[in-house]
């Protein structure tokens, strides 16, 4: 995996607080009654973080995926070292854990039962 850096797209460009994007979210996932939300489109991910990476070439994205619950909860699946310990300290002010991003499968294959998870099939 590509080992550059993950760094904060900030205001003035970003005016949007990562707090307000997460907020909009589970407003929508609690439309659809949805539990828990998963995003692969690193696109959609370094929007929705504010975040933004070297990982495609031409393309300010990183690899990542993002399982988020309905709550508080929200773990960003990424290559180990790529966050800095600034912006992990930051991430973590609005509920961001991070995981090694091999983990994104085992964490969806441990979600509840019952668990209703929002997905685009668009995407």
């Amino acid at each position: 995996m590509p080992g550059d850096a993950i760094y904060e797209h900030l205001p003035p460009q970003a005016v949007v607080t990562r707090a307000d994007k997460l907020a909009g979210v589970r407003a929508a996932m609690a439309r659809h009654g949805a539990s828990h939300h998963f995003i692969s489109t690193v696109d959609d991910i370094a929007w929705l973080l504010n975040l933004r990476g070297a990982d495609v070439d031409y393309n300010p994205v990183f690899l990542a995926h993002v399982l988020m619950d309905a709550q508080q909860g929200l773990t960003l699946f990424v290559g180990a070292g790529k966050v800095p310990a600034e912006l992990q300290a930051r991430l973590a002010l609005d509920g961001v854990k991070l995981a090694d991003y091999a983990q994104a499968a085992s964490a969806l294959a441990a979600l509840p039962a019952d668990a209703a998870l929002l997905i685009d099939r668009a995407a």
